[in-house]
């Protein structure tokens, strides 16, 4: 069964391309864990993507569904905030635990 996450944003495929970094899953086979063969067949078909809350990128709104990008990592994110400007309301919810604790132990 799918599973909606709470929140994503829809973007261009060719400005997510544009992270040095990416390399785009075959999302259409059945496990979507092959590397596509090519980039520009997909583009065909495909002109916008989805980037979830957890920062994985999937070709429809479900977060479990046809990933097409899941190296999340550091530079992703950055490029996703400093370039994109995609800002998940919930990677607040994930820093508020640790600034509690910093005006805690202040």
């Amino acid at each position: 069964m799918s599973s909606m996450g709470r929140y994503c944003k829809a973007y261009p495929a060719e400005r997510l391309r544009a992270f040095p970094g990416w390399i785009e899953k075959n999302w259409k086979s059945s496990k979507g864990t092959e590397v596509a063969e090519s980039t520009t067949e997909m583009a065909e078909e495909q002109n916008h993507f989805y980037i979830q809350e957890n920062y994985v990128v999937t070709a429809d709104i479900f977060l479990d569904e046809k990933v097409v990008f899941d190296q999340v990592t550091d530079e992703w994110r950055s490029f996703c905030r400093d370039i994109l400007d995609f800002h998940s309301p919930f990677d607040k919810e994930a820093a508020a635990p640790q600034e509690n604790a910093a005006s805690v132990s202040n």
